[in-house]
């Protein structure tokens, strides 16, 4: 779960060149200088917290035949999840990095939830 950004008061900024050489974290989610991200702010609708809510990420798996197929013969994790993006599994950090940059969320939460440090 991370917490939503209130739609009244978060405030929209461009990721610059020292934050992603400084944070190895932003890359990892494929944000990189230029991308909008959302940052809390704080007013009277949130009670200055910046956020109201929180919302799930998402791992999403469809199991298509290869999928099952390749688990039904134990074959090793990398095939299957190989199979799987090819199917269009759509992963955690995909769904974290994407409710970040149309501004669901926090860059920061993001890496509170998700990485440690």
């Amino acid at each position: 779960m991370v917490r939503v950004l209130c739609e009244r008061c978060k405030i929209e900024r461009q990721l610059t060149a020292k934050e992603i050489a400084d944070d190895p974290r932003y890359p990892m989610f494929g944000l990189k200088v230029g991308d909008c991200v959302h940052e809390p702010k704080g007013c009277e609708r949130c009670n200055g917290t910046g956020c109201r809510g929180r919302t799930g990420v998402f791992e999403v798996l469809t199991i298509t035949d290869d999928v099952r197929q390749l688990m039904q013969s134990r074959s090793d994790s990398g095939a299957i999840t190989r199979a799987a993006r090819d199917a269009g599994m759509t992963t955690m950090f995909e769904d974290e990095a994407a409710k970040c940059l149309t501004g669901v969320t926090s860059a920061a939460e993001v890496f509170r939830v998700t990485t440690a440090g």
